[in-house]
């Protein structure tokens, strides 16, 4: 902890601890975007599959026409979006899809890591303590946020994960 210490004339007194409050807003801010962007590509997702696709897609398979109507950018040629300082993919798995979501780097562009599967259980949240996921080398797992038998509460990556309210 930081201790700001003032200097009143010719003795010094503390002013207690201080507190980064931009960091977190910011860090806040960018998790508020970080949820809105999974839920937008669920949507684009929903309404792929309801078109002639008949299937969810990853992202770089979703039209532009489509991701722009999400207000989506395009993914890259590895299928990742890159949204205001985070990372977002699609992995297809059997007749559903798990769309992921974590920070470009820990702690600087956010700290949570997110888990959305269709159909499913929906938006579920881990605070990423471990800084597990970060960059483009270290995303979650498609099945990172299914319960582990042994310790409730727990991913199978061995992290605390929770429902998202409003998801």
């Amino acid at each position: 902890m930081r201790l700001l210490c003032l200097a009143a004339g010719s003795s010094a007194f503390l002013a207690g601890p201080m507190i980064d409050v931009s960091s977190a807003r910011r860090s806040a801010a960018w998790e508020r975007t970080a949820r809105s962007t999974m839920a937008r590509i669920g949507a684009a997702q929903i309404a792929y599959k309801a078109s002639d696709a008949g299937v969810y897609g990853t992202l770089d398979q979703l039209p532009g026409d489509l991701l722009a109507r999400h207000e989506l950018p395009e993914a890259d040629r590895d299928g990742v979006m890159e949204i205001q300082g985070s990372l977002f993919k699609a992995n297809a798995c059997g007749d559903g899809i798990t769309i992921v979501g974590w920070p470009v780097d820990h702690g600087r562009t956010g700290m949570a890591a997110w888990v959305l599967q269709l159909p499913g259980s929906g938006l579920m949240g881990t605070r990423n303590a471990a800084r597990r996921y970060s960059g483009r080398d270290h995303s979650p797992a498609a099945d990172a946020a299914e319960p582990w038998p042994e310790r409730a509460g727990y991913g199978r990556d061995g992290q605390r994960w929770s429902a998202i309210s409003g998801s």
